[in-house]
């Protein structure tokens, strides 16, 4: 009975233990892993398809500010934005067709895929390897700015794999590992992923639920 009833209070001691470390994750969370918790973000269908057509589409958007036209600006939803500018990391990921999805939220652009585990290389994930399946959903989230013309960058805040939110400091590793050692263009940060865009393109932002391409920077 008295080995039962210790039991039953070391439970009750566990359980008081995880409620407090819960309840003060904010805090001591971004100190072990050089990252920051997250809210759940957006509900499923705020997430858009990334499809051939979706990518299609944005080309042929971004395409009119290179046309004889007087369009200043042209606005992109998610998918058609990801299926363009990061057309390279989608590739690295393994391509369309693997439920890859794209959502902003706030200032930010997502795009989140079901992709090989391995296909994210070398031993980056370290212990939490061994925890995963061969495939899981891996999220990326980040922020878009012009370097210079013909060139942009997507500046990697956010990475999880599964649920499990990647420590900022090993994202540089990460996206080396995907780019398969190839050098960065001069002026893209290691935390980013380079963007080839229409030399024509002065600025973009996100905001809104949307991706707005500049052909010069707002005023």
């Amino acid at each position: 009975m008295f080995g039962c009833l210790r039991r039953l209070g070391s439970l009750v001691i566990l359980a008081a233990v995880a409620g407090g470390a819960w309840l003060t994750q904010d805090w001591w969370y971004p100190r072990v892993f050089g990252t920051t918790v997250t809210p759940e973000l957006v509900v499923d269908s705020s997430w858009e398809p990334v499809t051939a057509g979706a990518a299609s589409r944005g080309r042929g958007e971004i395409a009119r500010l290179t046309g004889s036209s007087n369009v200043g600006a042209v606005s992109l939803h998610p998918a058609e934005a990801v299926g363009v500018v990061l057309d390279s990391l989608i590739r690295q990921l393994g391509g369309l067709g693997d439920e890859v999805q794209a959502a902003v939220i706030g200032d930010r652009l997502y795009l989140r895929a079901s992709v090989p585990i391995n296909s994210l290389g070398g031993d980056v994930l370290g212990p939490l390897k061994g925890m995963l399946d061969a495939r899981e959903t891996v999220l990326l989230g980040g922020t878009l700015d012009v370097v210079r013309p013909g060139l942009a960058q997507f500046r990697v805040v956010e990475v999880k794999v599964r649920d499990f939110a990647l420590p900022t400091k090993v994202v540089p590793r990460l996206l080396r590992e995907l780019r398969r050692g190839a050098a960065l263009p001069d002026g893209v940060a290691p935390d980013a992923v380079p963007v080839s865009l229409a030399s024509a393109v002065g600025a973009v932002q996100v905001s809104k639920g949307r991706v707005a391409i500049f052909r010069e920077v707002p005023r």
